[in-house]
């Protein structure tokens, strides 16, 4: 794993050591966009040179398989180089029953037993991440909030389609219930859609819903859109042909029932009177920024008490990037800041 040192370079200069890191002298040719942070344009540029890093040893005609192995050691690479310093934090893995043996990683900020739990589950198109492209983001949600944070390392897509992952959060959020008193939900991108979606299946079958949800650029529509009206819906890292790419390879014979079911898009839900307390935050430039806004809206309307910050000229995922956006640290900060209203 190819590990870049932050210092305190200019992004520009950061970027190009990235390249040089991978020995990509020759390709670097800063792109730059006038609607972005310096930081989501280097986000860009780093995301090309880890293409070319890959492309040049690829073969021509690669397999199904093959390009996903490289698109999750990409995102690894890519938590690896820029997720940031991890504060001191306990921290230890261990698996709990469910459908089968579930991978979780629990973190603690002193190691001393704790009442209140965020359980997390992390994004990546739920197909792609883990417990190590979201070390930091969990160590860091459990620093700031003093409360005790369960990674969850579900199952991926397509090797495990819906709702292998929905049923692993349910299974992990069935053992942290005999574990503590209180339980928020937090995920980002898949994440945020797996553990609204969970909230939506506890109360369908009224079993006792979290006390908040914190979800970074959270995924609430499922449907299969063949024209995005958003102005980022090509060439702003999430494109709208990728996210349908992704919903079907995480639905796949459960495609149709996205355009019905809210335990798959949470935004279909009809009934979302008493939602618990909601904190969304949505990238400007990122086409599920819309859906966080229509979905948001929804449950104003209900009666909910819901905060909504949208950061400005970042891109998805600008959140889980310390080492590169000074603006996960604030996000992250301002999620924090809003879970100190929950009552214990």
């Amino acid at each position: 794993m190819i590990v870049l040192e932050i210092s305190n370079q200019t992004v520009k200069e950061r970027v190009l050591e990235f390249y040089k890191k991978l020995n990509l002298t020759n390709a670097f040719d800063f792109i730059e966009k006038t609607d972005l942070s310096p930081e989501s344009n280097a986000f860009l540029n780093i995301l090309t040179a880890i293409f070319l890093h890959y492309s040049r040893s690829a073969a021509i005609d690669v397999g199904q398989q093959e390009l996903l192995k490289i698109a999750r050691e990409s995102y690894e690479m890519l938590a690896m180089n820029f997720g940031g310093c991890i504060p001191k934090i306990v921290q230890s893995d261990f698996t709990i029953s469910g459908d089968g043996d579930i991978k979780v990683r629990i973190y603690k900020k002193e190691d001393t037993p704790a009442k209140t739990l965020i359980l997390y589950a992390h994004g990546g198109g739920w197909s792609r991440g883990n417990l190590e492209t979201h070390n930091t983001l969990c160590a860091r949600l459990c620093y700031q909030t003093g409360w005790d944070v369960l990674a969850v390392d579900y199952r991926l897509a397509p090797e495990h389609p819906y709702p292998a992952a929905l049923n692993d959060m349910e299974g992990a959020y069935n053992w942290a219930q005999q574990q503590y008193q209180t339980i928020a939900f937090s995920g980002d991108s898949a994440g945020g859609n797996l553990v609204t979606a969970l909230t939506l299946k506890l109360r369908h079958n009224k079993v006792q819903q979290p006390k908040a949800l914190l979800l970074f650029y959270p995924s609430f529509d499922l449907r299969i859109l063949t024209d995005d009206p958003s102005p980022y819906a090509k060439d702003y890292f999430l494109s709208r042909d990728r996210i349908n790419q992704l919903i079907m390879d995480y639905l796949q014979h459960n495609l149709e029932n996205a355009v019905t079911n809210s335990l798959i898009s949470p935004t279909l839900e009809k009934d979302l009177n008493h939602f618990p307390y909601t904190v969304v935050i949505s990238a400007e430039c990122d086409p599920l920024c819309q859906e966080a806004y229509q979905f948001v809206n929804k449950l104003k309307v209900a009666g909910n008490q819901v905060d909504h910050l949208v950061v400005p000229r970042v891109l998805h995922a600008f959140a889980q990037f310390f080492g590169l956006y000074p603006e996960a640290e604030e996000a992250l900060e301002y999620m924090s800041e809003k879970l100190r209203r929950v009552k214990i």
